[in-house]
């Protein structure tokens, strides 16, 4: 989030000087810039009024109009960069100068180069190797003991002057490693000049670099303490400035108490600076009240965040009345601030309003000024991504967060140093928004791509950048634990684990909660890969950390208590320990409520989750009414959930009338929650298909369940219908987790066509469903699949009876076949009887060629089961291949069959039963003849 820092003001007696050099500066710049801004200006108007003159069907000349204009406005941006940079650094120069009260030659031809634009002859005339022999021959004059002579002293202000501006210079390229260089032998020259150490740390800081930024600002700070003892009208506010940029030092490096104490004691100095001058100094509380707001959100210190980002604000809109040009960027800043503060309080309504007037104003300042404000729209944006995501509009997330995307990627690739973190930070969110919208590619994609970002930001500045390796580890996690990619999922929450735990070592207060959640979705994890113990062990060490946590904070952490007992009950649930899973559900649901009462917008959707977790709990164990009634309390919970935000709780709501409806034994009550849930997800999928269409075919799948128990044959095709139709579209472009509720629907409507006594109809789609959970059974390689369509295949087998039709017998066994094939636990004796099977049913089906084949390859898998014999000898003679056919009736006559008799038997009964369905051969009675 935006945060500002204050440079030093300097010393007052050189106020007069800076102020005089900085005006002629300025002039100098601007006269320069605004010559060549209207020029760039001019050539865009007379273009784009070209481009409006030309035939639309004219693509060519609008094509090439556009791609110069476009240039044109590059240009300008980069004009306007230069111009907000150079006009920023010739003030610091002019500070620089103001320094040294009588400035070389070369230095004031440097800075006329500079005011020119002409940063090449600026570079030239301060030579290096001169500007060392400079500090050679002062360290020279100070060993002679001249050090306290006029001369001494000119000369060592003046090299440190010459080595800022170099340092200004190569940081305008931007050339960072050389303005270090040029920066440190400024600080080495004196390192108690304030100056130096103010433009050190502020240029380190801005790099984002480790420790040395609050050594610099601690120096600074005790000189300025110092004087402001002897002085304090003079330089009190350098005090204050400098803890405000040790607070956000702290801030930023997790330092909490260190940072609350520099902001609050910088906040005091100002505001007694205000009583005296309050036009001078309003707008430096207003920074400090600013960035505590930040620090406080921070913290969950609610109350204190809203009060601090309510004063700065106050402050910067009555500021900006007066002078808009310079206040109106605060207050835009202050405003992302508080939406951020109210999206995290669940204040929506405040939260939007906040952000899309900090949006507005941060687009015409763009337009202004491109290069000083675009990483402020981008951030703004990044959040009103958040805020879309929290609230379940997922295009508007979408375009916020890939609109602050690509302005991030372009300034990462200028600054890097400063910007890739914000480029990771919405590479995250992004790959939140793609993960919740089954957009696994590209939600993976922009997780490792924040995750390279943040490992290689860490081996520079382990200090900063580690707890978000860690955090993006938890985010690709989940999305691989979604994925079913569950060995991935434990890895990677294994390494987060790790590295909270060596962060908490160090500093327990800011890093335990961490080690909790971490250890929270490790056991998820442990759990889906059947390490049930280390997942208890997991989950109780969890929950044994935040309730250590709530006795100190018990309003921050008493929500994490329960919601970690709500993922113990669950994991009872799965491992049917029943009784501790009810316990742990209702103390979670007890915590819960208590929350709830102060606080209903952000508790009580927990409230309702508990309450639908232990609905479950007790329909798996049969509990039908303690099910019904925590699902009507669910109910109830979200009707009023709907009433204060229906985006973010309709699907909710209609997830637990699917619920209702399958507990009501009423059927008028059944049906009107089930339509009502229809109704709900029919109406949320017309503006978001991809997310919603899923569930209107699953409420569909259940009113055709209904409809058929019910006799409303009609209505209850038309629902299986319409859900398989949505169901077997999803399946075409993600089959891994579509084609099972594919299956299930098809499965449902084969059940539709048993009651009607539609065998061919039963069959074609309980096959069907068999095919379907083969397929996701092998795409997954996951042995719950195989069970399912194992108890598929069993069902399909009560459809045969010994009364039908040959066709669906060999239909049924051909599935079979299919299904032994993939199956890995499919045995050879299974295997072939199948075949075996298949071939006496295409006998009857008159197939004669296939009934070889089978016969054959179930002999080649078992070629113990010797009654497969009689079907291969009857496929052969019935294609007129008596001899073949006539061998194996000679030599096979003896075998022992299924029914512990000579095949002889088989052999003659066999021929009399294909009589008997009108299939017979010339070749019948030489079978007889040979077999007498």
């Amino acid at each position: 989030m935006p945060i500002e820092i204050i440079l030093a003001k300097n010393e007052e007696k050189d106020r007069y000087i800076k102020q005089h050099l900085a005006y002629i500066g300025k002039i100098s710049l601007e006269k320069d810039f605004d010559k060549k801004e209207g020029e760039l200006t001019k050539q865009i108007e007379k273009h784009r009024n070209a481009f409006e003159k030309l035939a639309f069907d004219s693509q060519k000349e609008r094509k090439s109009l556009m791609f110069r204009i476009d240039s044109l406005y590059k240009q300008l941006d980069f004009i306007q960069k230069q111009r907000v940079e150079k006009t920023n650094i010739s003030e610091q120069i002019a500070s620089v100068l103001a320094q040294s009260s009588q400035p070389d030659s070369f230095l004031l031809n440097a800075y006329a180069y500079f005011r020119k634009g002409n940063f090449e002859l600026a570079q030239k005339v301060l030579n290096p190797s001169q500007i060392d022999q400079e500090r050679l021959d002062y360290e020279n004059e100070e060993r002679l003991a001249n050090a306290h002579t006029t001369l001494a002293k000119q000369n060592k202000k003046n090299y440190i002057a010459k080595c800022l501006l170099k340092a200004q210079l190569y940081n305008l390229i931007p050339q960072i490693d050389s303005s270090e260089i040029w920066f440190e032998k400024a600080y080495q020259a004196d390192t108690n000049n304030t100056n130096t150490l103010f433009e050190y740390a502020y240029f380190l800081q801005k790099q984002n670099r480790p420790k040395r930024p609050a050594e610099l600002y601690e120096r600074a700070l005790q000189i300025y303490e110092t004087l402001a003892k002897a002085n304090p009208e003079q330089y009190l506010t350098n005090v204050a400035t400098t803890l405000n940029n040790l607070g956000e030092y702290y801030r930023v490096n997790n330092l909490k108490s260190l940072a609350q104490q520099s902001y609050n004691r910088a906040l005091q100095i100002q505001e007694s600076l205000v009583k005296n001058n309050p036009e001078q100094n309003l707008p430096y509380m207003a920074m400090i009240l600013n960035n505590l707001g930040i620090f406080y959100k921070d913290n969950n210190l609610t109350e204190q965040a809203q009060i601090a980002y309510k004063r700065a604000l106050l402050i910067r809109e009555d500021l900006a009345k007066k002078n808009p040009v310079v206040y109106l960027p605060d207050v835009a800043t202050t405003l992302n601030n508080l939406g951020n503060f109210y999206r995290a309080n669940n204040l929506r309504e405040q939260a939007q309003q906040a952000y899309q007037r900090a949006l507005e104003s941060y687009e015409d300042l763009v337009k202004k000024n491109p290069s000083t404000y675009l990483a402020d729209m981008a951030m703004t944006l990044n959040n009103l991504g958040v805020f879309y995501s929290d609230n379940n509009l997922s295009e508007q997330a979408q375009k916020s967060y890939e609109r602050s995307l690509m302005i991030y990627e372009d300034l990462a690739k200028k600054n890097p140093e400063q910007y890739l973190t914000y480029l990771a930070m919405t590479l995250s969110n992004l790959g939140v928004l793609y993960q919740d919208n089954n957009l696994s590619e590209q939600a993976q994609q922009a997780y490792q791509r924040a995750l390279k970002i943040y490992e290689d930001l860490a081996k520079k500045n382990p200090q900063q950048y580690l707890a978000y390796v860690a955090k993006t580890l938890n985010n690709l996690a989940v999305f691989y634990n979604d994925s079913n990619l569950k060995k991935q999922a434990q890895e990677v929450n294994e390494r987060a684990l790790q590295i909270y735990e060596d962060l908490a070592k160090v500093n327990p207060e800011q890093y335990l909660f961490d080690v909790a959640t971490t250890l929270n979705n490790l056991g998820f994890c442990l759990s889906d890969n059947n390490l049930k113990e280390q997942a208890q062990q997991a989950y109780e060490r969890a929950l044994m950390i935040f309730q250590n946590l709530s006795k100190n904070n018990s309003a921050q952490y008493l929500t994490y208590v329960a919601g970690t007992l709500n993922n113990l009950g669950l994991f009872y649930k799965d491992n049917n320990l029943k009784g501790q899973a009810e316990q742990a559900y209702e103390q979670a649901l007890h915590i819960k409520e208590d929350l709830a009462k102060e606080n209903p917008d952000q508790y009580l959707p927990d409230v309702a989750m508990i309450l639908n977790n232990l609905g479950i709990l007790y329909k798996e164990n049969d509990l039908k009414k303690q099910a019904l009634k925590v699902y009507e309390q669910s109910l109830q919970v979200h009707e009023d959930l709907v009433k204060i935000n229906p985006k973010k709780y309709l699907p909710d709501m209609a997830g637990v009338l699917n619920d209702l409806g399958n507990f009501y034994s009423d059927n008028n009550f059944k049906e009107k929650a089930y339509v009502r849930a229809l109704q709900i997800f029919e109406s949320l999928a017309k503006t978001n298909p991809n997310q919603y269409l899923p569930n209107v075919a699953m409420t569909l799948n259940n009113l055709g369940i209904f409809y058929k128990d019910n006799n409303l044959k009609v209505q209850a095709q038309k629902a299986y219908e319409r859900a398989l139709k949505i169901y077997e579209n999803f399946a075409k472009a993600n089959p891994e987790l579509y084609l099972s509720d594919v299956a299930i629907t098809q499965i449902n409507y084969a059940l539709f066509w048993a009651n009607e006594n539609e065998i061919e109809k039963t069959m074609s789609f309980m096959i069907k469903g068999l095919k379907s959970y083969q397929t996701v059974a092998v795409l997954l390689n996951d042995d719950i699949f195989w069970q399912k369509a194992k108890s598929v295949k069993d069902v399909l087998s009560k459809y045969i009876s010994i009364d039908s039709l040959y066709q669906h017998k060999l239909s049924f066994e051909q599935a079979i076949i299919e299904f032994n094939s993939q199956y890995p636990l499919a045995t050879k004796e299974e295997k072939a009887s199948a075949l075996g099977s298949a071939s006496c049913y295409a006998l009857f089906c008159k197939e004669y060629k296939l009934a070889e084949d089978f016969a054959r390859k179930g002999l080649a898998v078992a070629p113990q089961k010797n009654w497969i014999y009689t079907n291969l000898a009857l496929a052969l003679l019935l294609q007129n291949r008596w001899v073949e056919a006539k061998k194996i009736y000679q030599e096979k006559q003896n075998l022992i069959g299924n029914n512990e008799k000579p095949l002889k038997e088989s052999f003659l009964n066999d021929l009399v039963d294909l009589e008997k369905a009108n299939i017979t051969h010339p070749d019948f009675d030489k079978v007889r003849a040979l077999l007498k």
